[in-house]
C-alpha cells in the first residue's frame, strides 16, 4: 500500500480491510435516469455518491440489509402520512 493511500477499515468491529480483499458498503446515491432513443437502452449518471457504511465480510453476512430495507420502507410511509 502507498502512503497517500487511505486504509480502509470495518465500521463496526474495526478490523483494518486489506487491499484487495472484499468488503460490503453501503451508499447513499444520487443519480439520473434517462432511455437513450439512439441506442434504444436505459442509462443512469451517477451524480453524488458517499459511503453510509463499510463493513468487512464478516459483519456484512450479519448485517441484515432486509430490516434495513423494511425501516426505511416505513419511514416512507411515515412521512406520506405527514403529506
Amino acid at each position: 500500500m502507498k502512503e497517500n493511500e487511505e486504509k480502509t477499515s470495518c465500521d463496526l468491529c474495526r478490523v483494518e480491510i486489506p487491499c484487495g480483499r472484499a468488503y460490503h458498503t453501503i451508499h447513499h446515491t444520487i443519480e439520473y435516469a434517462e432511455h437513450n432513443n439512439e441506442m434504444d437502452r436505459d442509462e443512469i449518471q451517477v451524480l453524488h455518491s458517499i459511503v453510509l457504511m463499510t463493513l468487512c465480510v464478516s459483519c456484512g453476512k450479519k448485517f441484515n440489509l432486509y430490516d434495513m430495507a423494511d425501516a426505511a420502507r416505513a419511514l416512507k410511509e411515515s412521512s406520506k402520512l405527514t403529506e
